[in-house]
């Protein structure tokens, strides 16, 4: 364990109760305190596609989702203050321990060498990155018949969104945002769309 560990420091099971906090055991092919905390590739990927239709309206909807995945947050997301001088991520603020905050999910914010041990991977920094996501919902109104026949035309408007996630959803997580400083990521997009199919 670490000398300078303390209040608001991490804090890890003795698994296999030989009196430390260990990778492996002293016996060789002995598990130490690790447990498996599951995969990051999906065990489960899901989507529904649902069609609906009333009077002169139609409604779509697809929803996907990923189901038992669990991911470790890396590099510059594994802990507040990867390195001394960069800001630390969203997540952590007003998450951390400190005397006003006693049940926060977070260790305490350091810049000593006890970063390592309170955010290494463990059940404390493990996500569940499985998610629901409503992808697109497109909505449309066909002009009745009897108002176009005399044009001799057919009319269809609609308005769709289609997200590739949601604000609140863990699929924020799934995406990879490694190092998003030097531009080697995606953003999450949502697009809107508004038009109308006119037929003559």
């Amino acid at each position: 364990m670490p000398s300078d560990i303390g209040i608001g420091d991490a804090k890890y099971k003795d698994l296999n109760h030989d009196g430390k906090i260990s990778l492996y055991g002293d016996t060789p092919g002995q598990d130490g305190d690790v447990v498996n905390l599951g995969s990051a590739t999906p065990r489960f990927i899901y989507g529904m596609n649902l069609n609906l239709t009333w009077k002169s309206f139609d409604l779509g909807v697809f929803m996907q989702g990923v189901g038992n995945r669990t991911l470790i947050r890396t590099d510059d997301y594994s802990m507040p203050w990867s390195d001394w001088w960069r800001q630390p991520p969203l997540f952590y603020y007003g998450n951390t321990w400190n005397e006003d905050r006693p049940n926060a999910r977070n260790p305490r914010l350091s810049h000593g060498s006890i970063r390592s041990w309170n955010y290494q991977p463990s059940t404390l920094t493990a996500i569940n990155a499985a998610y629901l996501r409503l992808k697109n919902l497109p909505v449309g109104y066909s002009l009745p018949e009897a108002l176009t026949r005399r044009a001799g035309l057919s009319a269809h408007g609609f308005t769709s969104v289609d997200s590739t996630c949601g604000k609140r959803t863990r699929c924020r997580e799934a995406g990879i945002r490694k190092r998003p400083r030097m531009g080697s990521n995606y953003p999450f997009q949502r697009l809107y769309s508004v038009g109308a199919d006119i037929t003559f």
